[in-house]
């Protein structure tokens, strides 16, 4: 069990892991939710208590985002 917020940012790491083991490495993420983008683009939360938040980061961070 998750709240919405952590679903959606599962959703968007489990398409970014399918496309890099496919071999992208540029990808663009769309999405309609403003506090997904900003959680994602905030590095400072990597420190967050969410942790498939800070793994999307870290992923996003490795591959140059």
């Amino acid at each position: 069990a998750c709240s919405p917020f952590e679903a959606e940012v599962w959703s968007i790491l489990d398409g970014i892991l399918l496309l890099l083991n496919k071999g992208y490495r540029r990808i663009i993420i769309q999405t309609d939710s403003l506090e997904e983008v900003q959680a994602l683009n905030d590095m400072g939360m990597e420190e967050s208590g969410i942790t498939v938040l800070r793994r999307t980061q870290r992923i996003m961070k490795s591959e140059g985002q």
